[in-house]
């Protein structure tokens, strides 16, 4: 017998279809509820089935994924018999406007996005419900929006999915997408020739975009193109620096938070709450740094041995402090989780 039914309502496509740090956030807390007794059920947008298709076989989850065009209605229906309900709403666009506060339900709204500011204000309409925000940078953006006190509770993010050995080969950019800042990667490979770069699709692309950033890759040596990997250790394996250039107010950054496991060092954007994640384990750069700044940075981290050891021993001490403190956050999340 379960502990009741956890509804967890994104505005977003997901997995297979789309494979963000949202959405292997939201399949580590649909993990850890689930382990706790609960039966959770995930409800998003509906994907293309052709792309659905074409990835099913590397991500199967053990759990309920309702796809719907209408995310309101279908949330309605489904929980319309469910007395004992829990939905956690992930804020992002305006998902939360489209929701009526008096449905039934206990809920739980996670604020996983700084971008859409506009949307936190729907945050005062939801009298009683728990505010979670994934980062002190998260819940600074709510206070300040909404006036509210929101929870701190980091993202689920499991050792054992990624701690490897690593051949040190790449500098690795996931995600290569204009908002994670893709032209700064470019650049940067660019001035670097001798260094090998590899750059590893996360966000769906349209056949057109694939071709054209494959296209834009072949034209140059050091430059290696991946499609999405379902396991993260086939990149992290063979990564020496994560490149995270982001153009956009992460909220955490949970790339970097991954490569810590393995002693990786981040160079990264000091922007939203990359700076919060990076800690000691790896170099922020100033959202104001011209491109020879990056490439210096990215130079100096990559070929300089003292320097590399450095932050990666700090990688692996911010890997050990967010554990400690991502487990402690869960507990007394969980505890009030009735």
């Amino acid at each position: 017998m379960t502990r009741g039914k956890a509804f967890i309502v994104s505005d977003h496509t997901y997995l297979p279809d789309r494979a963000g740090g949202r959405e292997s956030s939201i399949h580590g807390l649909a993990i850890r509820l689930q382990k706790h007794g609960f039966e959770p059920v995930v409800l998003c947008e509906q994907g293309t089935f052709a792309d659905r298709l074409r990835r099913v076989l590397h991500h199967r989850v053990p759990y309920q994924v309702v796809r719907a065009q209408n995310l309101a209605q279908a949330y309605a229906e489904m929980v319309r018999d469910n007395t004992n309900t829990h939905i956690l709403l992930n804020v992002g666009n305006h998902v939360l406007e489209n929701f009526n506060q008096k449905q039934s339900g206990k809920k739980i709204i996670f604020v996983r996005d700084a971008e859409k500011k506009e949307c936190l204000l729907a945050l005062n309409r939801f009298e009683g419900a728990r505010i979670v925000a994934n980062s002190k940078f998260t819940v600074g953006i709510v206070k300040t929006i909404t006036g509210l006190d929101a929870e701190l509770l980091l993202p689920i993010i499991e050792r054992d999915q990624y701690e490897c050995v690593t051949n040190q080969e790449h500098v690795t950019f996931v995600n290569p997408n204009s908002k994670k800042g893709v032209e700064t990667a470019f650049l940067v490979a660019l001035n670097l020739p001798d260094i090998p770069f590899l750059l590893v699709e996360a966000w769906p692309r349209s056949s057109t975009e694939w071709n054209s950033l494959k296209t834009r890759c072949r034209l140059h040596s050091n430059i290696r193109l991946e499609r999405r990997h379902a396991d993260m250790k086939k990149v992290y394996s063979r990564t020496r620096v994560m490149l995270v250039p982001s153009q956009w107010e992460e909220a955490w950054g949970r790339v970097i938070t991954e490569a810590q496991f393995s002693g990786i060092p981040s160079v990264a954007s000091g922007i939203g709450g990359i700076p919060e994640t990076v800690g000691a384990g790896g170099i922020v750069v100033d959202r104001n740094a011209t491109i020879e700044d990056w490439v210096a940075i990215v130079k100096e981290v990559f070929e300089d041995e003292p320097v590399r050891r450095k932050l990666s021993s700090g990688a692996l001490e911010q890997a050990e402090k967010f554990n400690t403190w991502s487990d402690e956050l869960w507990s007394r999340f969980i505890s009030g989780f009735e």
